[in-house]
């Protein structure tokens, strides 16, 4: 049975991914159908998820971020700007990449490498294929 504990959905004793609202196909989490959840307690559920994440990031040196970019302009001309975060992230709490180099991989995929600063420490993340995982580990100082 799903249930809600300290904000966050739990099957038992484990800890449910991030849930997606489908607004016509309802609530969805890794596992399947999330039940009958209203947005308010999926928004309460993906921060408290986000919030873990980023603490044991901090803890351990390692995680997964998400590559995001957005299109700006300076005023005569436009380029681009990459961004890390989690998936739930909103665009104020995403940290600003401050190198990145783009490459192939040995098979060929598209590989993106990332630094940014996080947590007050240099970090460098890695994403590979078609796909906006960027594993993540803190640098030696």
């Amino acid at each position: 049975m799903k249930t809600l504990k300290n904000g966050l959905i739990v099957k038992g004793n484990q800890y449910l991914g991030y849930v997606f609202n489908f607004q016509d196909k309802g609530a969805f989490h890794p596992d399947g159908n999330a039940g009958k959840l209203n947005q308010d307690q999926i928004d309460k559920h993906n921060a408290a998820l986000t919030e873990i994440e980023l603490e044991q990031m901090k803890k351990s040196g390692r995680g997964v971020f998400y590559l995001f970019h957005k299109q700006q302009s300076d005023g005569q001309e436009k380029y681009m700007s990459y961004f890390v975060g989690t998936w739930a992230s909103k665009d104020n709490e995403r940290v600003r990449v401050t190198s990145i180099k783009k490459s192939k991989n040995n098979w060929g995929a598209q590989r993106t490498d990332v630094w940014f600063r996080f947590d007050g420490s240099n970090w460098y993340g890695r994403n590979c294929g078609d796909n906006d995982i960027v594993r993540c580990k803190r640098l030696k100082e």
